[in-house]
Parts: structure tokens; C-alpha cells; sequence
């Protein structure tokens, strides 16, 4: 993902060197770098952070795609354009060198079971068969992290993908015995679940079996969120919470099994 950003830029620096005019003034120009900001922030940042650098390091790199944006957003020079996107691109090769120095991750073992779940996942949610690949990567790695957040909200992401294919919210809300929960305005993760199940015909037991799980995750994933600013020790804080990731890790893994049908 790193050399794909380090293309995105490099041709955003080429369409920068032959504007012909003092400001960048055409929207195709102005669009380009608002797409390639957008690729940043929404594709490319979670894999820059995974890189390991400081969070000082990352806020000075958001920092130069942030004034790109606002360049984009108005009639700005070119000579402004070429600072700033001359700057991104010195940063991006460092970066691109930098993640090819890292371990490979080929040596990651994986279970048969995580194996089966990833190739299912591939075949029908290719997204998040990435997401949950990296997450027991992360997992893995002999690097200390500075926060397990990161991989319990994919963990969870992965989770509501699978449900939104398997649930569509429009289908759920059809269901003569459906109801919005309090404080919400579309069926939550554990309604999706009881919908799939019923509509397989499972019995009761089976489905609380399953509910329950989902609603392990979110009390996990919740206790997770708060626990940066409630446990003083930075040290119990990591142990506790790559615990607890663990723990999201095993209830998604037999949620997902069920749900997607796949023998042990």
C-alpha cells in the first residue's frame, strides 16, 4: 500500500510540474490533489501508521496532506503547491524505503482455522479478509505497540461488513417483528445476528448462544475505547487490553464460523 501511495504522489507531482499558469486554477488540476489527499486519509494512513513511526512523526506527515487539501480547496500557486507536494513525496520515498527494512511476514503462522476463515472471507468480503489478516499480524508482531485500539475496531469492522452482506439493514427492517432498539435508528450487530440465524431456523438456544457473543465484542471493544483514560499504568493498560483484543478475537472467530457456515 506504501509504493501504491508513493505512485498516487509521484503523479501528483508530475500534474503540479507541467501547470502552465502562476496558480493552479483548473478543477481537474485541484482534483487530483484533493483525490490523492482523500486516498491518504481514508486508505493509506492506517498503513503508514502500522510503520511504526513516532506520533509526532505521523502528525507532521498529516500536517502536509491537510495543506494540500486546503491548497486544493481554493486559487493557490503552484510555487505553493510544488512546497508542499515536493515535501510529501521526499517523506513518502522515506517511508516506501522504510516499510521494505521491515520483517517479513510470511514467517506469521496462522491456525487452519484462521486460514479457513481467511479464505472465506476473501472469496466473499475481500476488504475485510485484509482487515482480519493484518489484525492477527499486528497481533503477532514482536514490536511493542503504543495501543491495541486500532486492531479491536478492525476486529469489530470485520464483524459489521460480514453482518451488512449477510443482513442488509433493509431486509431486517422488513421483518413484521423488527423494532428499533432505544437510542437507535437502524438494526445493531446483535439484531443482524438473530436475523440471520432465525431466518436459517435455529433454535432459540442457538441464537442467544450467538447474540451473546456479539454482545461480548461490543462490551470488549467499548471497555477498550475508555481504558486509555481510565488505567494510569501505561504498561497495565497494554497488557490488559492486548488481552481483551484476544479475547474479541475468539468470539469473532466463532460468530464468524456460524455464520458463514464453515466446518472446523
Amino acid at each position: 500500500m506504501i509504493d501504491k501511495l508513493y505512485k498516487e504522489v509521484s503523479f501528483l507531482r508530475d500534474v503540479i510540474q507541467h501547470v502552465r499558469t502562476r496558480d493552479v486554477n483548473t478543477e481537474d488540476d485541484k482534483e487530483v490533489a484533493i483525490q490523492t489527499s482523500t486516498f491518504y486519509f481514508k486508505t493509506c494512513r492506517p498503513f503508514v501508521v502500522e510503520l511504526g513511526k513516532s506520533p509526532e512523526y505521523i502528525q507532521k506527515y498529516d500536517s502536509l496532506w491537510q495543506e494540500l487539501l486546503r491548497l486544493a480547496h481554493g486559487n493557490n500557486s503552484k510555487k505553493s503547491y510544488q512546497k508542499v507536494v515536493g515535501e510529501i513525496y521526499r517523506v513518502t520515498i522515506a517511508l516506501s524505503v522504510y516499510s521494505k527494512t521491515l520483517p517479513d511476514h510470511s514467517a506469521i503462522n496462522f491456525t487452519s482455522d484462521e486460514e479457513k476463515l481467511f479464505k472465506t472471507l476473501d472469496r466473499l468480503l475481500p476488504s475485510a479478509a485484509d482487515s482480519y489478516k493484518q489484525c492477527l499480524i499486528d497481533l503477532q508482531a514482536k514490536t511493542p505497540r503504543l495501543s491495541y485500539r486500532g486492531i479491536a475496531s478492525d476486529f469489530r469492522e470485520v464483524l459489521r461488513e460480514v453482518l451488512d452482506l449477510l443482513a442488509p439493514d433493509k431486509e431486517v427492517m422488513s421483518d413484521p417483528n423488527y423494532h428499533n432498539e432505544i437510542n437507535q435508528t437502524k438494526p445493531t450487530m446483535t439484531q443482524k445476528v438473530a436475523h440471520i440465524l432465525r431466518s436459517r431456523r435455529r433454535s432459540k438456544s442457538q441464537r442467544s448462544s450467538a447474540e451473546k457473543s456479539i454482545e461480548l465484542i461490543e462490551q470488549l471493544f467499548a471497555e477498550i475505547t475508555r481504558s486509555l483514560y481510565t488505567r494510569a499504568s501505561l504498561a497495565t493498560h497494554l497488557e490488559t487490553t492486548k488481552t481483551e483484543v484476544g479475547q474479541i478475537k475468539r468470539f469473532l472467530d466463532t460468530v464468524l464460523f456460524d455464520l458463514l457456515e464453515i466446518k472446523s
